[in-house]
């Protein structure tokens, strides 16, 4: 059983993480700000430490809906 986890511990893949989650304001639209956070993200990449790496888990971009008639 173990210890039980720290309010506020993460992990990803058994591996110690931070989690980070980016919510928008109403009155911007979806793809405008996905596409700036990951363009950011992905720039921030190179200052990291070498063994440190990202890992997007969820991305909710709406551009298409798919649905049955």
């Amino acid at each position: 059983m173990g210890a039980a986890l720290k309010r506020g511990d993460a992990s990803f893949n058994g591996q110690p993480a931070v989690v980070m989650m980016i919510n928008k304001q109403p009155d911007v639209d979806t793809p405008t700000v996905t596409k700036a956070v990951e363009a950011l993200l992905q720039s921030l990449q190179s200052t990291f430490p070498a063994d440190v790496q990202m890992a997007r888990t969820f991305r909710q971009l709406i551009g298409a809906c798919i649905f049955r008639k």
